[in-house]
């Protein structure tokens, strides 16, 4: 056995007993209240890890400038290593780098603290928390975790200690290791700068005056590339490998037991697979990272550890990938996405939306036909592998309009990429959105508190802001700037959807419940145009739709799209009877639903709605007759033999209808706030108004009004 070095026995020497005495705590805190929670679980693990009658097994430590084999953690310089990689050195075994500022990373747990309450202090952040039975993270409000941390944990007393797992990084500029900076290790920053050009359509390279940024994170490839750690004194990780590659973390304050595994043989392997992060190797060996050490994990290295907090510690980290050891890294993805148990992060889905540019920069780097080969073969595989997370090639299909063909038109929607993954994917991020208003603001049960709405329209509406800005450019339309015909129908819905489910946000806050004491008159009118011009956007972008398909294309959703819009142009009407603007978009509502309710008759019990509300204040609409005047001329079967021609078609119809005339000309001027220059007793009237319900039913009478604010 190779004799130990120096720094090992200077390790063990200076913190075995502190190990100890820790494992020593934690044993004696088992008690019934904490069975079969995650605590429990952590025991039962380091009791197998370090049993209590042997010593803990420190790694034997040697320099990286002698690259000895037989170290199993090698201790370096940041001269000496970035040097090294200068060389195009490979790494292959865990690596700490001991900075020349030993101890001064970072300002202790008050500065932390106080940082995160600077960032944060309104919003909730995921704790790692012993206590719970799940293994799921619980998300928390930052001043309640902040006030846990003050108190400190205390295992003798039973307060035990949480994690912070999910943190951004709180700095100006992460304590990264210099050699970073190099090209080999720009593949990652590489892939996330050219997806931000493509999520948003500004391929410059340079400093822009706007959150581009932002934008491109529509998935957490970035995220990965910094990121934050806090933990208490006995918190504990089970083994794992990092996803999706290298990883780096440097030690700002405290003092943490770093764990690997030093079999990886295929037995141990299956185990590994089979049990997850409850599986304990059948030999280990340990560091301790001390302030200012940045710990190193290599590329392409299935390094399986575990980590025990032995003091308050703060860590800073990132991901990253070595352009010369590409294949091996995307052989470690693959084996990963075969075993997702072995990571407790899954594989970042921007990195395989950005599958190409990886490929195009190992292709720069890389001539050989049999490496190129072989890139492609794992691709394949981890095509198979994750293919509803991968598989995007519908992207790119032509869409045609649904349905029966189309007759009386002499035009062809154009070819047109569908983009139906990339709308699939944003819709189910604003669906997650629509569910939390359902919840807590629109209980069929009328068991939402005023404070609930209230807090629900906090937090709602910067998320549906964030969504906005994340939308790809494709999938936006701008009511005030609409292309000359619609897109594909799936992403006029979603805009539609985007504005109706903006609507019932903001709802609640015209009509009383969701108003604050302390709201300015400013604020009730901000609700307001924002109603209004969703409402707006919804009917102008339902027109461009019936004038590109025929209504006879028009689907429930959008139908309903129309019917929220309607509902907010009744409340204008309703405050103020003779608003003549609003009055012709509702009235343009309910003709449109009027011609919706042929072919989906469910949309009848809306028009009773709004016609009975309309009754109520003296109003009455002038209804066109069945099969005259129409909005916009339906789509009519073709019933002629092949060949012969259609005697109800359309000749004129060159291209789609020119708009209604409501929208002629363009409503700019219908968007602004300074169309919305109302008496101030509006907002008092409009408070005391009851809007129209959220649901469309079969029958009016079953609509619970007073459950829907």
């Amino acid at each position: 056995m190779p004799r130990e070095s120096i720094e090992t026995v200077q390790m063990r020497t200076k913190y075995g007993s502190m190990i100890q005495d820790l494992l020593r705590e934690c044993r004696n805190s088992k008690n019934s209240q904490l069975s079969h929670t995650r605590w429990e679980d952590s025991l039962t693990l380091l009791n197998r890890i370090f049993p209590s009658d042997r010593d803990i097994p420190i790694a034997r430590i040697g320099p990286i400038t002698t690259t000895a084999d037989d170290a199993d953690v090698w201790y370096t310089t940041e001269d000496d290593i970035e040097r090294m990689m200068a060389q195009n050195f490979i790494l292959h075994k865990p690596t700490v780098v001991r900075s020349r500022q030993l101890g001064r990373r970072g300002q202790g747990l008050d500065h932390f603290l106080e940082a995160l309450n600077d960032h944060f202090g309104d919003s909730k952040v995921d704790v790692q928390d012993p206590s719970t039975k799940t293994k799921a993270a619980v998300s928390s409000p930052v001043c309640d975790v902040i006030g846990r941390i003050r108190e400190g944990a205390d295992i003798p007393a039973g307060r035990l200690p949480i994690n912070l797992l999910n943190l951004k990084y709180l700095g100006q500029v992460p304590p990264a290791p210099a050699f970073l900076n190099l090209r080999r290790f720009d593949v990652l920053p590489a892939i996330s700068s050219r997806l931000e050009a493509e999520l948003t359509g500004q391929a410059i390279a340079g400093k822009r005056g706007h959150a581009v940024m932002v934008e491109a994170r529509e998935v957490d490839l970035d995220r990965s590339l910094t990121f934050s750690l806090f933990a208490q004194r006995g918190a504990f990780t089970g083994f794992h490998v990092d996803s999706p590659d290298a990883t780096w973390v440097c030690l700002e304050w405290g003092l943490k037991l770093w764990i690997f595994a030093t079999d990886t043989n295929e037995s141990e392997m299956v185990k590994f697979t089979d049990e997850g992060d409850n599986w304990v190797p059948e030999s280990v060996v340990a560091i301790v990272l001390e302030p200012g050490d940045t710990l190193i994990m290599p590329s392409a290295q299935l390094l399986p550890h575990a980590v025990l907090t032995l003091a308050d510690s703060r860590m800073t980290g990132g991901m990253f990938m070595d352009a010369l050891r590409i294949l091996e890294s995307i052989e470690k993805l693959l084996w990963i996405s075969i075993r997702p148990s072995v990571s407790n992060e899954p594989i970042p889905l921007q990195l395989l939306r950005g599958w190409s540019h990886l490929r195009k920069l190992f292709y720069d780097r890389h001539q050989s036909t049999s490496d190129r080969a072989r890139f492609e073969k794992i691709t394949g595989l981890l095509r198979e592998n994750l293919s509803c997370q991968f598989d995007d090639s519908a992207e790119e299909d032509i869409w045609v309009p649904f349905g029966a063909e189309q007759v009386g038109v002499t035009w062809k929607y154009p070819p047109t990429p569908a983009h139906s993954t990339s709308c699939f994917m944003s819709m189910c991020s604003l669906s997650v959105i629509f569910n939390e208003i359902l919840i807590h603001m629109y209980d069929p049960l009328s068991q939402n508190t005023d404070a609930e709405v209230q807090e629900c329209f906090r937090t709602q509406e910067p998320a549906f802001q964030e969504w906005w800005n994340r939308l790809a450019p494709h999938l936006k339309l701008d009511p005030l700037a609409l292309p000359p015909m619609a897109p594909p129908s799936h992403i006029v819905t979603m805009n539609c959807l985007y504005h109706t489910f903006k609507i019932l946000l903001y709802r609640p806050m015209l009509t009383g419940r969701g108003q604050g004491t302390d709201e300015s008159s400013a604020q009730v009118k901000g609700y307001l145009v924002a109603c209004v011009t969703s409402a707006t956007a919804i009917i102008t972008i339902f027109d461009l739709f019936c004038r590109t398909f025929t209504m006879n294309y028009c689907v429930l959703s959008l139908a309903y799209s129309v019917y929220i819009a309607a509902s907010i142009f009744l409340l204008q009407v309703q405050a103020t009877p003779d608003a003549q603007q609003a009055m012709a978009k509702l009235s343009y509502c309910i003709q449109c639903l009027d011609q919706v309710k042929n072919f989906s008759p469910v949309i009848n019990s809306a028009l009773n709605l709004l016609t009975r509300e309309l009754a109520a204040i003296g109003m009455v609409l002038d209804m066109p007759s069945p099969g005259k005047s129409e909005l916009y001329p339906a789509a009519r079967p073709d019933t002629s033999m092949p060949g012969s021609m259609n005697p109800h078609a359309d000749e004129s119809r060159q291209m789609p209808l020119p708009p209604h005339q409501l929208f002629q000309p363009a409503l700019n001027h219908n968007f602004g706030p300074e169309s919305m220059a109302l008496h101030p007793g509006v907002f008092e009237t409009m408070s005391n108004l009851e809007p129209l319900g959220v649901r469309v039913v079969a029958s009016h009478e079953s609509e619970n009004q007073s459950s829907f604010g």
